[in-house]
């Protein structure tokens, strides 16, 4: 019987013009119908639409490729098998909700001649850092501390984040949109400081673990939305 550490990877099926598996306009895909386990997007397509890879039920790892430039709104978005997400050198852009409910998500890859983002511990942010993109649903270790930098919180960024107990969030930290934190399992320790100025509808939804949502403020906040706890317990004028 051949070894588990002798495998060769599955190949790599290159998504191109001509690619019956996929659906295009221009250079934007619209949908990728294909089965294979490791997807490299090809250098004619710039643009991956909303849900693009949404049906594609066996694919481990994405490789945006050399052409991709944008991402759109919710481009990834509940692609639900997929380990590990490589960013081509190309892609600039990443609308908001792009990278959310990625549940079996591991790692993700920067390439070293993309410019827009970078990896720091695990985690996918802006090149100055303001901005969190995603945080691997399957990223090892029970606790984070949000780097200092940071200013936002992507849409569902943390999101599905099955390992994670405890977050701490920096004074830099201006807002946490919708869904960042949604469906955390074992989520039970967050402590939300006074400079945050928004935070987005069902930010903390479906964390069955987190009974008791801490908050510095003595209410709410004008700019929050009232749905921001998802269900959980809220504690205003709390110390971290």
């Amino acid at each position: 019987m051949e070894s588990t550490a002798l495998r060769r990877p599955s190949p790599i099926s290159e998504v191109s013009i001509g690619n019956p598996e996929i659906v295009f306009y221009g250079d934007r895909i619209l949908q990728y119908r294909g089965s294979a386990k490791r997807v490299k997007i090809g250098p004619q397509f710039s643009y991956v639409d909303q849900g693009a890879f949404k049906t594609a039920k066996n694919l481990e790892e994405l490789d945006t490729g050399d052409g991709v430039k944008e991402l759109a709104p919710f481009a990834l978005d509940a692609t639900l098998t997929v380990k590990k997400l490589i960013i081509g050198p190309g892609l600039k852009t990443v609308h908001g909700g792009a990278l959310a409910r990625l549940p079996s998500l591991e790692k993700i890859e920067v390439d070293p001649g993309n410019r827009s983002f970078k990896i720091v511990d695990g985690v996918l942010f802006s090149s100055d850092m303001s901005l969190l993109l995603c945080y691997p649903a399957k990223r090892k270790g029970d606790s984070y501390e949000v780097p200092a930098k940071a200013e936002s919180i992507d849409i569902g960024a943390f999101c599905d984040g099955v390992n994670l107990v405890k977050v701490r969030f920096p004074s830099s930290l201006k807002e946490i949109d919708n869904a960042a934190f949604a469906n955390c399992p074992s989520l039970s320790d967050v402590f939300l400081p006074s400079s945050i100025g928004y935070v987005g509808k069902n930010a903390f939804r479906g964390c069955p673990s987190l009974l008791t949502l801490r908050v510095a403020a003595s209410s709410l906040p004008l700019n929050w939305d009232p749905n921001f706890a998802g269900g959980s317990t809220v504690q205003y004028g709390a110390k971290g």
